[in-house]
């Protein structure tokens, strides 16, 4: 789970929505070129919440043969 720095509190806000934005803009651009694009969360590969190997294949095999053009694991409900 993610939690903001107690120092420098609102530098490390400004750089991560700086990286954020430019992560989407960089998504789109992709997705305008014809690639699809899925995002893979490190917690969804290590860590306490990690997803069995089994699941995390199975939701990439099911993304690769649905055509949709943009995916996260793990999803993100926002």
């Amino acid at each position: 789970m993610f939690h903001w720095p107690k120092t420098r509190t609102d530098w490390w806000q400004q750089k991560i929505s700086a990286n954020r934005a430019h992560d989407e803009a960089v998504q789109d651009k992709l997705r305008e070129l014809g690639w699809r694009v899925l995002l893979v969360w490190e917690c969804a590969l290590k860590g306490k919440k990690k997803l069995p190997l089994p699941q995390l294949t199975n939701k990439i095999t099911n993304w690769l043969q649905n055509g949709s053009s943009f995916a996260e694991l793990p999803e993100v409900v926002e």
